[in-house]
């Protein structure tokens, strides 16, 4: 049985869809997730506020490598399409 010919289209998707992959998994590595950690124990009106709005831009930057992987699997799900393979 002859290898399976991937079309250049499909070859560029799966590439870009790994890229998006690539790019989830950093957000998810970056060290900003360590700076809840780091804070201090002290409470001030001023530094809960600055909590909050950290703790809300970190749920934003999951939500965005989520919103990566989810284009990735649209991608893979093109070019198998393309290339005339199931899912």
């Amino acid at each position: 049985m002859a290898p399976r010919e991937f079309t250049p289209a499909a070859s560029t998707l799966r590439h870009r869809a790994a890229e998006l992959r690539r790019m989830a998994a950093a957000i998810e590595r970056a060290a900003v997730f360590d700076l809840p950690d780091l804070a201090p124990a002290l409470q001030s009106p001023r530094l809960e506020l600055c909590r909050r709005v950290l703790d809300t831009n970190l749920q934003q930057l999951l939500a965005a490598a989520e919103e990566l992987r989810d284009t990735a699997w649209q991608y893979e799900t093109r070019a198998n399409h393309l290339d005339g393979r199931p899912g």
